[in-house]
């Protein structure tokens, strides 16, 4: 049987998707339109997204994400800097972020901080390769 795993910064709510391990799962017959609005509404989680060089999130999830994250996490950091980095593909035009959030990153025990390019709107928390590749995950594509 195959789930969709989401990258986990902090623990959510909704515990009928939720695993013991912290694990959030979603039955394979749940369309992928419906796990992709299920994702970017739940602040704290993040979807994996290994085709991405750099993660990112629309400005409209970076606070309830915060908020989320420093009810959680009271004891971890989260930074902000500027960054300009373009984004190719995300919409029918390039991209630029305007800041880049640097905040924890959970994936089951394993811990690390993700910086996070922030676009203007509704984006989805996306973590890419790179940032679980600094906190020792693997996954298997």
């Amino acid at each position: 049987m195959a789930f969709s795993t989401a990258v986990l910064p902090a623990v959510s709510p909704i515990s009928t998707l939720l695993q013991d391990d912290g694990s959030l799962l979603l039955p394979p017959e749940t369309t992928p339109r419906i796990q992709f609005a299920l994702l970017s509404i739940l602040p704290g989680y993040g979807i994996i997204d290994s085709g991405a060089t750099k993660s990112l999130i629309g400005s409209h999830w970076v606070k309830p994400c915060h908020r989320r994250q420093k009810e959680l996490l009271s004891n971890k950091d989260i930074a902000v800097a500027e960054d300009r980095t373009m984004f190719q593909g995300i919409s029918s035009r390039p991209e630029k972020s305007d800041r880049l959030v640097t905040w924890p990153l959970q994936m089951l025990k394993l811990e690390g901080t993700c910086g996070t390019s922030v676009l203007k709107g509704r984006q989805p928390f996306l973590v890419s390769e790179s940032s679980l590749h600094k906190i020792k995950a693997i996954t298997d594509h």
